[in-house]
């Protein structure tokens, strides 16, 4: 993580991130992006269940729409605390590979290498996770919320997919090196069912947008 330049990712304005992510390093990176944008999707379905709430057309659901709102919150906070987390862990494996190659640094260099590239599977996976557990939520959010403001909870689920996907792809990478492989089976496992979650979700809302 670029600690030289000042502040924590997920405290960057906007144009300062973007810069940084088009700069010749390599964080941040995909990880972070994914973990971004789905911190933007639960933000989206944050506003949506705002924009309703407080509505008297919607009074009768402002309880269960409160609740979804601070569940969607929760996923939101700790998405945004994933940047960080993703870059960091990029960090360490970086850090593991540094380490010299001679002989008598060789058991060390290995297993630090194997805790970090560990990590760094682990943490992308709690966004996607985090991110299609947000999909849900988002889900009913846009079918009970606000009708003005459905489009914005379209988008949101959009980009929860995306994040979800696009954070598995960070996992597969790190999951490559790693020697582990009860590890690497139950990853894979996790990940094939996350990601037919999220893409038969996403399906589930167009297919609810379109006929609505």
């Amino acid at each position: 993580m670029q600690e030289s330049k000042g502040n924590m990712l997920s405290e960057l304005t906007v144009k300062k991130y973007i810069e940084s992510t088009g700069s010749d390093t390599a964080v941040p990176g995909g990880g972070c992006a994914a973990a971004l944008c789905g911190a933007l999707s639960a933000a989206l379905g944050e506003m949506v269940a705002n924009l309703t709430i407080g509505r008297d057309k919607y009074r009768e659901i402002e309880a269960e729409m409160m609740m979804l709102r601070d569940k969607i919150r929760r996923y939101k906070d700790k998405l945004m605390l994933d940047i960080d987390r993703d870059a960091r862990a990029y960090e360490k494996v970086m850090f593991a590979y540094q380490i010299p190659k001679e002989a008598a640094y060789e058991d060390v260099r290995n297993s630090e290498i194997q805790v970090a590239l560990k990590e760094a599977a682990q943490v992308p996976l709690e966004v996607a996770n985090d991110a299609i557990q947000s999909l849900f939520l988002i889900e009913k959010v846009v079918k009970l919320g606000n009708k003005n403001a459905v489009t914005d909870g379209i988008v949101a689920a959009l980009i929860a997919r995306s994040a979800a996907l696009s954070a598995m792809l960070n996992v597969r990478v790190n999951l490559d090196a790693i020697h582990d492989m009860a590890f690497k089976e139950r990853i894979e496992d996790d990940m094939e069912e996350l990601e037919k979650k999220s893409i038969k979700k996403e399906s589930d809302i167009l297919a609810w947008y379109k006929s609505a």
